[in-house]
């Protein structure tokens, strides 16, 4: 499947990085007006997350919604 990604950066007001050292957002568009959100975590804790792990999150996500269907 294919899934258009994005990976937002955003402040962590508790501690004076800026963006850098804030969250990750990872999203993706299921439609044009639906957007799901795969993952989130903090940049001091993880550096990157594996494209693994984003997947996963969407299959996941998949499977809940649309049980019948076999996973990818």
């Amino acid at each position: 499947m294919n899934y258009t990604v994005f990976k937002v950066r955003l402040r962590n007001s508790n501690i004076q990085k800026g963006k850098s050292g804030g969250y990750r957002v990872i999203y993706y568009l299921k439609t044009f007006d639906s957007i799901i959100l795969a993952t989130i975590y903090s940049k001091s804790d993880l550096a990157d997350v594996d494209v693994d792990v984003i997947e996963a999150a969407i299959a996941q996500y998949e499977q809940q919604i649309n049980p019948s269907d076999p996973p990818s």
